[in-house]
């Protein structure tokens, strides 16, 4: 078993090598510090919950670039929630079908500036739906894992270290601070 092991982690560096020469995803530095942002997208499509938790985070990007257009891609149960929020303007299911995940590069049309993915399991899949709707000039976001920085920094520009934070602070204060981090504007936490 353990060879097995070590051969799929051996598959997983090498498939993901590739993946970052065939993507090219240049890396960047955060605060992104452009005030121009205009166009912005969350991936957040998993559980009930997690949507009600990220909606915080939404109003503060609004708060801070109030004339910025933000869209989300929902799960099938979270999409009700997400589509009562006036801060989003458009929102778009993902129930993990390949029927589903082709309708969504149609997205690639509404040229997001920003993608932020709040879904912090399954990073990978992530960045394909990420990847997959982006245009040259697109800014990709998620959070650091840093044992497995160098695999994902092939679908992400950057990765936001919020590792002081994951397990003290609860996931509503997490993704506000994860924002502030990417746009580089104050979160207050109280």
């Amino acid at each position: 078993m353990k060879f097995l092991k070590r051969i799929e982690h051996y598959n997983r560096i090498i498939a993901y090598k590739i993946l970052k020469i065939i993507l090219n995803t240049p890396q960047i530095e955060i605060p992104i510090r452009n005030t121009n942002i205009n166009n912005i997208l969350i991936l957040r499509y998993d559980a009930i919950g997690d949507m009600i938790v990220t909606i915080p985070m939404i109003r503060l990007i609004k708060t801070n670039f109030p004339n910025a257009k933000i869209d989300i891609i929902a799960s099938k149960k979270n999409y009700d929630i997400a589509k009562s929020e006036p801060s989003i303007n458009n929102c778009y299911i993902y129930d993990s079908s390949l029927k589903s995940f082709l309708k969504l590069r149609k997205l690639k049309k509404n040229k997001y500036d920003t993608i932020i993915s709040t879904v912090f399991n399954k990073k990978t899949k992530a960045g394909i739906i990420a990847k997959n709707i982006t245009n040259k000039n697109t800014l990709i976001f998620a959070e650091l894992e840093e044992h497995r920085k160098n695999l994902y920094s092939a679908f992400f520009n950057a990765q936001v270290n919020i590792t002081k934070e994951r397990y003290k602070k609860n996931m509503l204060e997490i993704l506000c601070i994860m924002a502030s981090r990417i746009f580089g504007f104050n979160f207050d936490e109280n």
